[in-house]
């Protein structure tokens, strides 16, 4: 399933919420996160809300593995700004995400 995400890992990025939808379907009271995905110069930018605070770990290191096994790509990841914000999904997580040049494609952060 997580393959069909996306044929990059930006498209996977921008179609987690998908994911989520198609997960709450089974799992009713599920707090389903939110994810945002923009290009950046150096790479991407991930924006993760959630009502849960404390999942952060747990985003930056499925993402690492996503990445590796099934993209091909070594990242670097890492949580740059956290804000506590006053809507339903308060906690707001911003990760800065760059390709290590020695796996780095061109593809993989092109629209799909």
């Amino acid at each position: 399933m997580l393959r069909s995400l996306g044929h990059n890992l930006y498209g996977f990025l921008m179609n987690l919420d998908s994911l989520h939808d198609h997960l709450s379907f089974s799992y009713t009271d599920m707090q389903a996160p939110s994810f945002v995905c923009d290009r950046a110069p150096s790479g991407l930018i991930l924006h993760y809300y959630s009502k849960r605070n404390g999942l952060s770990n747990i985003v930056l290191g499925i993402v690492k593995s996503v990445s590796e096994e099934y993209y091909s790509l070594k990242i670097d990841m890492e949580m740059i700004r956290y804000e506590k914000l006053d809507q339903e999904l308060s906690h707001h997580y911003i990760f800065s995400i760059t390709v290590k040049e020695e796996s780095k494609d061109e593809d993989y952060m092109e629209r799909e």
